[in-house]
């Protein structure tokens, strides 16, 4: 039979949702950049009611145009999106007091005479992203994955060696690696006490480190390779080791190092969750309508305390594991919030250098800065700077202004090109997760990490370190399949003895249904998977017979 749907897209239809998902993104991005003057004049609470009110509505549309709901990559990007440059708007927006004893995270910078335009960039850039995920969408039907060799084999004959569970050790392996060498790294920068130390002590001592961006690659990257393609006893390994790991990484601050591998993980656990791919229909017309919700009330739950837990490790972070006492510690979900929206930081520096004090536009050197240092310094020959004065990375640029504020696509878009590089860099940004939901086959699910853990990875950091992730990313995939193709070739005898089903001359007279849209009859009035285990039975008993 084959693999099914190698390249085929799951995704140029437009059902209603997605038809209202389009419309209203695109709506909304129009608004902003129609009344962007009007919405910047308003007061500081005034504009973040409006601006967080309106991101609301696009995530909502969002998850109800993907049939993988709140776990689609699209969703999962937007969301993260949003919490992270949004979110000081709803504290803001009820006018409670912005408060932080944490010296590096102080709230001032959003008080200034540009919140409004700090804000109103901000949400173009978000509604741009949405925009580009809305233009794939999802088509009718169930589309059938072969998860386990890509070929049928008879039920009671052993699985011929696949690459696909090899992808599944490969992140395994990853994933332990990535974790040995940023626990040594810590331990090297600091030593043991840096474990229990401050995340202000952790980011002076360990996190200047070059390899630290692609430890945080290698851990997204594995732990969703070992999700999508993993055995059971594997991933709960893989999970026992990573969920040990967080135990220390958490109260050290290292939230994005465990927060953005965690959501990749989730997006594959969606995708691995059936060998079927869901589309549309929507789920209520099979029947499945509360599910959805559920669904939705559940991301809520574990939302609240997701941010209740921000919140505590902000004020362990400060102090240091060994340090803080419980009643430093506060659990307040709003006050997660604005830790996490603190992020909006690096906009403001940007709208600060561009629009405070006139700023000529990079045009594109922090893309490009990272590609001319390894042409010119490694090609050519010409010496460089060091990565830490070197004012072509976007992150050293913001460390050397501002300090260890992270960054920001959006920020760094307008840094570079102003306005139109905010709509058209997020814009890209959401084609490729809309791309993402898109399409499916047995090895999209896994080159999937390769796009998604840099874009995850990447709404708080800047671009510097993404092309070498997604290279570094589809070496390891593209070795892993020619090692896998090698290792068929250079076995055929085991397995060319196994007949497969629909190609063999026993099967010729019943090819079983390749496609059967879900909940339907397929061939002969049979579903599709029904009669593809009757031709396996029918397979089995005839050979049974020939070999008598």
């Amino acid at each position: 039979m084959g693999s099914v749907t190698t390249g085929v897209p799951v995704g140029f239809g437009a059902s209603p949702r997605v038809l209202a998902f389009r419309l209203g993104a695109g709506g909304i991005l129009a608004a902003l950049l129609a009344f962007s003057e009007e919405i910047s004049a308003l007061s500081p609470a005034g504009v973040a009611a409006v601006t967080f009110g309106v991101l609301g509505c696009l995530i909502a549309l969002c998850v109800r145009a993907r049939t993988q709901g709140v776990l689609s990559c699209s969703a999962v990007y937007l969301v993260l999106l949003v919490l992270f440059h949004f979110g000081l708007a709803l504290p803001l927006a009820l006018h409670r007091p912005l408060v932080s004893s944490d010296g590096q995270l102080g709230f001032d910078w959003i008080l200034s005479v540009s919140t409004g335009r700090i804000f109103t960039i901000a949400a173009i850039g978000v509604a741009a992203a949405a925009v580009g995920m809305s233009l794939p969408a999802s088509s009718t039907g169930r589309v059938h994955r072969d998860r386990s060799t890509g070929t049928d084999t008879p039920a009671d004959m052993p699985a011929p060696p696949t690459r696909s569970a090899a992808t599944g050790v490969v992140g395994f392996a990853v994933l332990a690696a990535s974790i040995s060498l940023m626990l040594l790294l810590i331990r090297r920068a600091g030593g043991s006490g840096l474990l229990f130390g401050s995340y202000e002590d952790l980011i002076a001592l360990a996190y200047r480190d070059p390899l630290v961006p692609y430890l945080d690659f290698g851990l997204g990257f594995g732990l969703m390779l070992l999700t999508v393609d993993g055995g059971r006893r594997l991933r709960r390994a893989g999970y026992l080791m990573f969920g040990l790991f967080a135990l220390i990484a958490l109260p050290l601050g290292m939230r994005g190092t465990i927060l953005f591998p965690v959501a990749a993980a989730a997006v594959a656990h969606m995708m691995r969750r059936s060998g079927d791919v869901p589309s549309f229909p929507p789920a209520e017309a099979a029947g499945r309508g509360p599910s959805r919700w559920t669904g939705m009330g559940a991301a809520l739950l574990a939302g609240v305390v997701l941010l209740s837990a921000v919140g505590a490790l902000r004020d362990i972070r400060q102090h240091g594991l060994a340090e803080v006492t419980l009643s430093q510690i506060g659990f307040g979900p709003l006050d997660g919030l604005a830790e996490m929206g603190a992020s909006l930081r690096p906009v403001a520096e940007a709208v600060a250098w561009r629009d405070g004090y006139g700023e000529p536009a990079a045009g594109g050197r922090t893309y490009t800065g990272q590609l001319a240092r390894i042409i010119e310094g490694r090609v050519l020959g010409i010496p460089q700077p060091p990565a830490e004065i070197d004012d072509r990375l976007f992150n050293t640029v913001i460390r050397e202004r501002s300090g260890p504020i992270g960054g920001s696509p959006i920020a760094e878009a307008y840094y570079n090109f102003g306005v139109p590089g905010v709509v058209a860099i997020l814009f890209v940004i959401g084609l490729l997760c809309g791309w993402l939901d898109g399409w499916r086959s047995r090895w999209t699910d896994a080159a999937c990490s390769v796009l998604l853990v840099p874009l995850l990875i990447g709404v708080r950091n800047d671009f510097t370190p993404l092309p070498m992730q997604v290279l570094v990313g589809t070496v390891v995939l593209v070795a892993v399949r020619a090692a896998g193709h090698w290792w068929r070739k250079a076995s055929p005898g085991r397995w060319s003895d196994v007949p497969r089903v629909g190609s063999g001359s026993l099967n010729d007279s019943a090819p079983p249904a390749r496609l059967a849209p879900q909940g339907l009859p397929g061939p002969q009035g049979l579903p599709g998977s029904r009669r593809m285990r009757g031709a396996q039975r029918t397979s089995t008993g005839l050979r049974s017979l020939a070999s008598r």
